[in-house]
């Protein structure tokens, strides 16, 4: 039966003898796109530029659908094959739908000891994040917002007033919280760097999914 490793090599010249060996190399980048959101999170909300809100979304999604995968990759002991049952090629899931199936799925097959649990309060940010960077990417808040008329028309969703609107870090807090109860349920500690160097304020005790993550 094949064996997976992870080796971390300093430069030099390496000889392997034996067994066939195959080398997986893997690009990490969920802590790249925490740390983007982060930059964005430390600028003041500012009613005349909601471009630092909305960046701050986009990169805190971002970072939730890499780290669930990289995460899961880390759980398989980087067998790429085996992430494929859970990660198909032709994938077209969105985020939202990953973060529900995937634990779930993991939770099914034993690798997972816990389900993931989140309450209330999260699930409904969770719910206006993803609105939130679906309307700025998808271009629904582009929409001409008409006044004074009649003819009803869809108007911008979300408008850039409520996303100028957001507090500096609430994006960013919404996806640490999720990546906290993924590690409650797998019973693992947070990687320090997700939890780290928050100058902005932190998830409010209420967002603790459970007592000590």
């Amino acid at each position: 039966m094949p064996r997976h490793y992870v080796l971390n090599a300093e430069p030099g010249r390496y000889a392997v003898t034996g067994s066939p060996v195959t080398f997986v190399l893997s690009t990490q980048l969920a802590q790249d796109w925490l740390n983007d959101g982060r930059r964005e999170a430390n600028h003041p909300r500012s009613p005349d530029n909601w471009h630092y809100r909305r960046r701050e979304v986009l990169f805190a999604v971002c970072f939730l659908e890499a780290y669930l995968f990289e995460w899961t990759l880390s759980l398989l002991r980087g067998n790429g094959n085996l992430a494929l049952k859970y990660f198909p090629a032709d994938d077209k899931r969105g985020v939202s739908d990953k973060w529900g199936w995937i634990p779930a799925e993991l939770h099914r097959d034993g690798l997972l000891p816990n389900e993931v649990r989140v309450s209330k309060k999260h699930s409904a940010s969770w719910l206006r994040l993803l609105t939130i960077r679906n309307g700025i990417t998808h271009g629904t808040s582009s929409w001409p917002e008409v006044r004074g008329s009649t003819v009803a028309r869809p108007g911008p969703k979300p408008k850039l007033s409520d996303v100028s609107a957001l507090p500096p870090g609430w994006a960013i807090n919404v996806a640490v919280y999720r990546v906290k109860a993924l590690h409650a349920a797998a019973g693992t500690p947070v990687p320090a760097w997700v939890t780290t160097s928050l100058r902005f304020t932190p998830c409010p005790a209420s967002e603790t999914p459970i007592a000590g993550v």
